[in-house]
């Protein structure tokens, strides 16, 4: 009743139906009929685009941790719309938080998740492109752009090519090395790393113009990120996690979407939930330098065949 807004009550209950509402679903530890059901409320409150608007979306994120393959198809199509409709009228603020949801998406569900996002993709490519308006904005931009390159590099060229812009991919390639440094987050950086490597065997000027700095970017990377082993003394990449690293691990998600340092702490069914995606994400299970040297091989051979 607290959330439905053809209650009249609900103007002087929502924010903190809202709030109990975000911890009971990240308390939970299956998804329910009455659990999914109270979704139905959510797009209304999104579409209201209020002071409420965060954690609406927090809730809808922590549904996507909860149970991807049953939200996602059910109310994935609709909020994602709505959310898009909202970016013209929203601050900055704002804008990043729906990107920041958009990004948890592409961290969840890769593979669904690009069909979700798809009617928006090139638009996210175009914005990139004309380079303007915030860094913040700019740079979750491109960390979208890096996530659909390393999980579908067909869909990447695709998107380039509807584009309809004949130096998009030089121009975006080139203000993503300008860019790069700027990046202060290393699994962020790590994740720029992983998907300007995987460019690298690919046949194109402008990969092969930029070469230098695109390896002088990846080395930065490495230098950030490789820590001494303090048992054996080897230079290990500090991003990679198991479960013998677990407060690493929590250090880790500080990046992730809406989760706070109280629910870390309690180690919440959420908490579990977001532990087990970021322990499978590329920048937590690629050895970038390992996956360097591998993609230097190939590329050694692709040259050395066509000579």
């Amino acid at each position: 009743m607290s959330t439905n807004i053809n209650e009249p009550s609900h103007v002087y209950l929502l924010d903190e139906g809202l709030e109990l509402w975000l911890i009971v679903v990240q308390y939970s530890r299956t998804m329910n009929h009455d659990l999914l059901k109270l979704c139905d409320n959510l797009l209304p409150l999104i579409e209201q685009s209020s002071n409420n608007l965060r954690t609406c979306l927090a809730i809808t994120q922590t549904y996507i941790f909860l149970c991807p393959d049953v939200f996602l198809p059910q109310y994935g199509k609709d909020i994602i719309k709505t959310c898009h409709y909202l970016l013209t009228d929203l601050r900055t603020e704002g804008v990043i938080v729906i990107y920041r949801l958009f990004l948890t998406v592409l961290r969840i569900a890769p593979k669904y998740s690009i069909e979700l996002l798809r009617p928006y993709l090139v638009e996210v490519f175009k914005k990139y492109y004309e380079h303007e308006g915030f860094i913040q904005i700019n740079q979750i931009y491109l960390q979208m752009i890096a996530r659909i390159l390393i999980l579908d590099q067909v869909t990447f060229s695709m998107i380039l090519s509807e584009m309809g812009i004949p130096d998009a991919m030089d121009k975006i390639v080139t203000s993503w090395l300008v860019d790069m440094p700027a990046v202060a987050r290393n699994n962020e950086k790590k994740l720029l790393a992983l998907a300007l490597t995987s460019l690298m065997t690919v046949s194109s000027d402008i990969i092969f113009e930029n070469f230098s700095t695109i390896m002088a970017n990846i080395s930065a990377t490495l230098n950030d990120i490789t820590n001494e082993d303090e048992q054996s003394g080897a230079k290990v990449d500090s991003l990679i996690l198991t479960d013998d690293n677990e407060a690493e691990i929590g250090m880790m998600m500080f990046g992730y979407g809406f989760i706070d340092t109280e629910n870390m702490q309690n180690e919440t069914p959420h908490y579990d939930r977001c532990r087990a995606v970021c322990l499978q994400d590329p920048t937590h299970v690629i050895v970038l330098k390992d996956y360097l040297q591998n993609q230097l091989i190939t590329l050694k051979g692709t040259i050395g065949g066509s000579e």
